[in-house]
Formats: structure tokens, sequence, C-alpha cells
């Protein structure tokens, strides 16, 4: 028999991959230790565990939950097993306190009338915020996030970063708006790069702590805009046409709007209404010649059906379609006399081996263009967990960290 999941159980963030594997590595050597908790035939506690044995082909035990507070169950039960900072604290009680307050009119419909619902109902409130051990300016301020903004909302909940952080986030973007706004023709790139604290590039390793979200809308393949604007200012001027047929979030569209520089961008399921639709496997669109070229395809399928679910998406295809089509790319390029072409890339691990797409991308514009440069970019955030750390010191394997940046003139 499948269970399936009480909402109540889906009010706490899942595991973490690494968290996961954990569990269940000590299933799989100790067994089952805590029976799955059901409440009107549905899982409010142990969906991890029941997960976990499912996977591992051994049977779960289960126990009925009896009391008249399965919200304030699950919370007890989490809050116990489960290391999570205030913000998420936070988000969790945003969403579990309409469960408390039902609870609190169950209460009162059994026992209590006039003013005393008033009464429970606060008490409810500050019943979920002195469960959670977080103050209510938090809880406040994630209720509001919740309204304004679900997705950096359920991006706080998952620990991906903090009420500060996003607060901070929204000042910078505010800011970096008006300084859209009030961009002219007169500055220098210089002194747009000082305007946003950025640095010039000055080596050939470009490394960010973090993604500046004020450019582009959140999109899995996000990289740094300042990978972006480091090309503007190194091989194209103010008014230069720029070309990118993988925009995704728009990132360059905005850097490009920014520096003063018109840009092209197309993708394959775009976001955003400045961004035209376009599938490289048809070929090149009709554009005008470009001063440069900014290619930031999908690693391959080291994000299979991340993009999109479309057979021709890059990040869908075989490798030799996906070599073929990159391919096919350059060559209608090649048109485009003395422009420069820029091309971001990963390795990618399948099956324990090592495909290196930047040597396999470099051969294949080797043949057709003039190398320039090669910068290596260094991921702005950890991509490994730590199982996959322990994983690789155990078969003495080392993990990638960066990206290819490889400049060619055509």
């Amino acid at each position: 028999m499948q269970y399936q999941l009480h909402e109540l159980a889906h009010l706490f963030p899942p595991m973490s991959e690494e968290e996961f594997l954990e569990l269940k590595s000590d299933i799989k050597r100790n067994g089952l230790l805590e029976s799955i908790v059901l409440y009107q035939g549905e899982i409010i506690d142990g969906r991890h565990r029941y997960k976990a044995c499912e996977e591992l082909g051994i049977e779960a035990e289960f126990e009925e939950y009896e009391g008249d507070a399965p919200a304030g169950y699950v919370v007890s039960k989490n809050m116990m097993r489960r290391n999570l900072n205030s913000s998420q604290k936070a988000t969790v009680a945003v969403d579990m306190l309409p469960f408390f307050e039902e609870e609190a009119k169950i209460r009162m419909s059994l026992g209590g009338q006039g003013t005393q619902k008033i009464a429970d109902l606060g008490e409810a409130r500050q019943q979920v915020a002195d469960a959670f051990g977080t103050n209510r300016q938090y809880v406040s301020d994630a209720k509001k996030l919740k309204e304004e903004n679900p997705e950096a909302f359920d991006a706080v909940k998952r620990g991906e970063m903090n009420l500060h952080q996003v607060a901070k986030e929204a000042r910078k973007k505010e800011r970096k708006a008006r300084i859209l706004e009030e961009a002219d023709g007169v500055k220098t790139d210089f002194e747009r790069y000082e305007d946003l604290g950025w640095e010039l590039p000055i080596y050939n390793i470009w490394n960010y702590g973090s993604k500046d979200t004020a450019f582009g809308q959140k999109h899995f393949g996000n990289i740094p805009p300042q990978v972006v604007s480091n090309l503007l200012y190194l091989y194209t001027k103010e008014g230069d046409l720029v070309y990118d047929p993988f925009v995704g979030g728009g990132m360059t569209l905005d850097v490009c709007k920014y520096f003063n520089r018109e840009c092209l961008g197309y993708d394959l399921t775009p976001v955003r209404d400045d961004i035209m639709q376009h599938d490289i496997a048809d070929g090149l669109p009709e554009i005008r010649q470009p001063k440069l070229i900014f290619l930031d395809p999908p690693y391959w399928q080291q994000a299979k059906e991340k993009y999109s679910d479309k057979e021709t998406d890059l990040g869908n295809v075989d490798i030799s379609d996906f070599y073929k089509t990159l391919d096919s790319l350059f060559a209608n390029l090649e048109k485009f006399k003395g422009s420069t072409i820029a091309l971001i890339i990963g390795m990618n691990k399948r099956d324990g081996k090592w495909i290196d797409l930047p040597f396999g991308v470099n051969q294949l514009m080797s043949k057709r263009f003039k190398f320039l440069n090669r910068v290596i970019v260094p991921y702005s955030t950890q991509v490994h967990g730590g199982a996959f750390v322990k994983q690789a010191q155990d078969k003495r394997e080392l993990l990638y960290l960066y990206r290819d940046l490889l400049i060619y003139v055509l």
C-alpha cells in the first residue's frame, strides 16, 4: 500500500541530498528505528524515512497519531531533529500558523464561546512563535515576504538564503534599478564599474563570491553578471551589438543595457517579453553582425530537463548531438568575420567518468576561429555536498570547481 503525505508533512523543508543519503545509510545499517506516523491515513511524520525504506526495499512500520494537535506534534518532532536557521523557522511558522489557528477553533467549538475565541486565536499566534523559538518580527517579515515574493520565500525556507540577505538583495536591486534608469552615455565603463562596486578585469581568473541577482531574473543557468560585463569591457565599446542565443533569465540583456550596449537575446524557452524565442537547432535567426557573441549553453546533461523538456534542448540530447548542434552553430557564425565569440562551459561526469566538455568544444572552435584567451570562472557556490566530498576522498578522485570561458575571434 502506498501512503500519501499529509499537507502538514510538506511544511518543513525537505532534507538536503547529503542528509537524506546519511539517513538512508543509517536505515540500511540499523533498520528503521522510529515508526512512521500517520494521521487520517496520511503521513505526517517520517516522509524521509518512508522514502528511504521504499528505495531500500525495507518494510516500514507505522503508527497512528491519536492526539488533537497534529500541527504542534509535527513542529515538536521536526524541531528536535532538524537544524533550521532562524529565517527558515520563521517561514515554516508562517505556513504553520493557519493549522494552529484551525486547531484552536476546534478546541473552542468543544468548550469555549464568545471572547474566549479571540483569546484562543491570539494564543495560537503566540503558540506558533514560541514553538519555533523565533521572534515575532522575523515571522512578520517572513509573512510579508511570502505575500510579496513567494519565490524568495521558498528560497529562504530551503535555506538557500536568509531574511537579512533577501532584504539586502532587495535594497541592492532597488539601487541598481535607479542606476539603470539614470544611466546615460556620458559615463565611462570605468565609472559604471565604480557605481556597482565591481572591479575591472585584470587577471584570467574571474572569481565572484555570489551571483548578483539584480541582473536578470532567477534562472537555473544564471552565472555572475561580471562575466558578461568583463567581456563587454574587454571586447566591445558603447553602442556595439551583442548576440546571446542562450540568454536564459535575461542577465546578458540587463548587463548590456547598463553598460550601454545593444543586445539581441534569444532562448529556446523565453521567460521574459524582451527575450525572443529561437531554437539554434534551426540555424541562426536573421541578425546583423554583432561585435560580441556570448554563448552559455547547457553543460550537456549536467541538468537534464532542468531548462526544458524539449528534445532539441542541449541539456537533453545525447553527447554526439550536443557537439553536432554546437558545431553547426559555429559554422553559421563564421560569416561574422572579425567578431569576438566567448563560450563558457564546465566539465561533466557521467557514470563515474569525466566528460571534458571544454576540451571537446575547444576542438570544434579551434578549427574555425582564432584563439584569443581562456579564463577560469570558479563556481560562485559550493557545488558538492559532504556526501560527494566523502565519496571523492574514499575513491581518491577530484571534484570540479570551475568553468572554462573560451574566447576566440572569428
